[in-house]
């Protein structure tokens, strides 16, 4: 299987962000673990230099089953970073490490640790969706390409790809810890989703899940997700809200875990993130010209207190994935923004823990599902 991973930089001129589907291959030597990009200027026509380096993009052609990439020449070899090891490295922090591209823009940690958690959130999703990745009535079939937003160790564009091998799937990240050898319909990009999109295709289907941490402008986010949406395509955003509901018979009230929740809240208002901002999820996208939007509320249980058996064993994975991430959701906010000392930190993640362990707090998190339509019948003017 090929590797997955095609790192994109930041540059300023849309021209060096536009991406097709086409001629850029990839080689990989698994002795060394070195990956090396070439450009092929025969197979572009409309090339009028073979020494002009440009922005690559990964492409599966399904047809013959082998992995394509594009470059898009530019005039500036910088627009480009390579593959080499120190792009690769990850800055350390209190013990946790971090994203390189655009350092210190998201604060959530990309260790082992932390994709473990991931991997886990991913198995509290699928039961929270009865086993299904989506919740829109999107037409599997019609579905060819497909962008995960921030899709972090890359599992639900893996398990989707598995499932729908006629989709070519790609997944966006700003940290390279997906796997290095992956299906020849899924690919990963390290590459930064608040910046200018370089894809000059459409997708069928873009999806995003717990996005919420790491998005100052949703309301641009949403309309570059419309403009590189096919007609009639789907686009689907699943987060959690950080104000914790605690039922009105619950035998004890949370206090240490309402701090934690206020002060995740205010840290991210510093950094120009609202946390809360899912419940605006459906107004920003008919705003942002979708039609058929609808939201679907789901809840994750505090803990094991539901009697209920599958609420229950929601409230299981709940717990496990609040407490294997709290000391990453909190390391680096609390100390960049409040300044306080990992030791002051951890008295109050201590207080956390076990009110998240009491199964007499009944308590949940709020789940907001939204999912949308691009209409089928839009007129695109000028395209």
């Amino acid at each position: 299987m090929p590797c997955g991973l095609t790192i994109i930089s930041n540059p300023t001129s849309s021209a060096e962000r536009d991406i097709n589907f086409e001629n850029i291959r990839v080689a990989t030597s698994p002795e060394d673990g070195g990956s090396q990009v070439h450009s092929d200027p025969t197979d572009d026509e409309n090339s009028t230099s073979s020494e002009s380096p440009g922005i690559l993009e990964l492409v599966t052609s399904l047809e013959d089953g082998e992995s394509q990439f594009d470059f898009d020449p530019v005039d500036d070899w910088s627009s480009t970073i390579s593959l080499s090891p120190s792009n690769l490295e990850c800055p350390a922090e209190n013990g946790r490490t971090y994203h390189k591209l655009k350092e210190g823009r998201y604060p959530l940690p990309n260790d082992d640790d932390e994709q473990d958690r991931l991997d886990l959130q991913h198995t509290l999703f699928l039961l929270t969706l009865n086993q299904k990745l989506l919740s829109c009535p999107v037409d599997l079939s019609r579905v060819h390409r497909v962008l995960d937003l921030g899709t972090g160790t890359g599992i639900w564009a893996l398990d989707f790809g598995s499932e729908n091998p006629q989709s070519e799937v790609v997944g966006v990240d700003l940290s390279p810890i997906q796997p290095a050898w992956v299906t020849p319909n899924v690919k990963f990009i390290l590459d930064d989703i608040e910046d200018m999109w370089p894809y000059r295709f459409k997708f069928n289907l873009i999806h995003g899940r717990m996005l919420t941490h790491s998005i100052r402008d949703w309301p641009r986010l949403f309309k570059q997700s419309f403009d590189n949406l096919a007609p009639g395509g789907y686009i689907e955003f699943v987060d959690v809200s950080p104000v914790l509901e605690v039922d009105d018979r619950s035998p004890r009230q949370p206090s240490a875990l309402k701090e934690w929740s206020q002060t995740l809240v205010q840290c991210y208002k510093e950094l120009g993130i609202d946390i809360n901002s899912s419940s605006l999820h459906q107004h920003r996208l008919e705003e942002a010209g979708f039609e058929d939007v609808v939201e679907v509320r789901e809840s994750w249980p505090l803990n094991t207190w539901p009697k209920e058996r599958r609420s229950k064993n929601l409230g299981w994975y709940s717990r496990e994935n609040l407490l294997m991430g709290l000391s990453g959701f909190s390391l680096a906010l609390f100390t960049r923004v409040k300044h306080w000392s990992k030791e002051q930190i951890e008295v109050l993640l201590a207080q956390v823990r076990n009110e998240i362990k009491d199964k007499g707090i009944h308590a949940s998190w709020p789940i907001h599902i939204v999912y949308a339509r691009k209409p089928r019948a839009l007129i695109e003017l000028g395209k």
